[in-house]
């Protein structure tokens, strides 16, 4: 059985957040194997331990919640927050906590070919954006996406490279794969009667043009936040499939060898904007899954879809 967390006061956010983190494999070994320099992760490691060696009912997360409003004091701790928020934010404060000396970047010799010249530049994108504050979870949680614009007017080719930690997908697919597809799907900049967005640098023009994005770089634990809330904050109910194995080979553009994720956890938000309740649904070994809400916790078939399905947590497997 797996302990759930207790709700002291409109915590049903951090609990779901830290059993979903708790539940993704390359976490809970980084957990175990650091050390708690700062309150922060010290407290951390050991909720995380007890979810995986405790027997009780209800963990009292009292410390790890005094460790939170400490170092994100911007953050109202027993108020509605929304997970993908604190989510950013928790894993940016565990990441300057567990500050390190980042991996050697060796800048590449000057070469005349369009691929190396692009992977160059986007390598030292990626070291410029973590260098003065990496830590392993910078290889666990951020990716790096790269877009590809080509001038609808001159034909010229323009890259931009941007770091990600959670990707927010639209709906409007049968699955979560579909909701993806649809995020990395090509689109038309300056399309006919949209106001020009974008300016071709080479023949100073504003033509339609075509977008196209792909992964570079990409993340341990990929995050999906799928958009169920429009700019009105109304909430799309729409059932979901959920996808338990997701390939993303045909989306990437990076050397990655390693493409297929397996899907660990899914943040659940049920209600409407500023009045609703989150829960976990989490697999354990032997592919068991769980639905967790707070100190509730029952067994359940593997999810096949869901209308509340918010955050939906992959692990990347090795080797495939």
């Amino acid at each position: 059985m797996v302990p759930g967390i207790a709700n002291l006061g409109n915590t049903c956010y951090f609990n779901t957040a830290v059993q979903c983190l708790a539940h993704c494999p390359g976490f809970v070994a980084l957990m175990k194997s650091t050390e708690g320099k700062t309150s922060l992760v010290s407290q951390l490691k050991d909720v995380v331990g007890l979810l995986w060696e405790s027997d009780t009912q209800g963990i009292m997360p009292r410390g790890l919640l005094g460790a939170v409003k400490e170092s994100i004091p911007s953050l109202y701790i027993h108020e509605e927050n929304d997970i993908q928020e604190f989510l950013v934010l928790l894993i940016d404060r565990l990441n300057t906590a567990m500050k390190c000396d980042p991996p050697q970047f060796d800048e590449e010799a000057a070469t005349t070919k369009p691929w190396e010249r692009l992977k160059a530049k986007v390598d030292a994108a990626w070291h410029q954006s973590h260098a003065k504050d990496y830590s392993p979870l910078v290889d666990m949680f951020h990716g790096q996406s790269i877009s590809q614009v080509v001038c609808g007017n001159c034909g010229k080719i323009f890259h931009n490279y941007e770091p990600f930690t959670t990707l927010c997908v639209p709906l409007g697919a049968d699955t979560v794969a579909g909701c993806l597809e649809r995020y990395l799907d090509h689109e038309h900049v300056n399309a006919e009667g949209e106001d020009a967005c974008w300016k071709c640098d080479a023949c100073k023009q504003s033509p339609k043009s075509l977008k196209s994005t792909k992964f570079w770089r990409l993340p341990d634990v990929l995050m999906l936040v799928v958009k169920r809330f429009t700019p009105t904050l109304q909430k799309n109910h729409a059932r979901l499939g959920v996808d338990r194995v997701l390939n993303v080979r045909k989306y990437s553009l990076g050397p990655s060898p390693h493409n297929t994720y397996d899907l660990c956890a899914i943040a659940c938000h049920s209600g409407s904007y500023g009045s609703g309740h989150y829960h976990a649904i989490c697999r354990r070994p032997g592919n068991k899954w769980y639905v967790v809400d707070d100190t509730n916790v029952n067994a359940v078939p593997a999810p096949e879809s869901s209308r509340n399905g918010y955050v939906f947590f992959y692990q990347r497997r090795r080797g495939s």
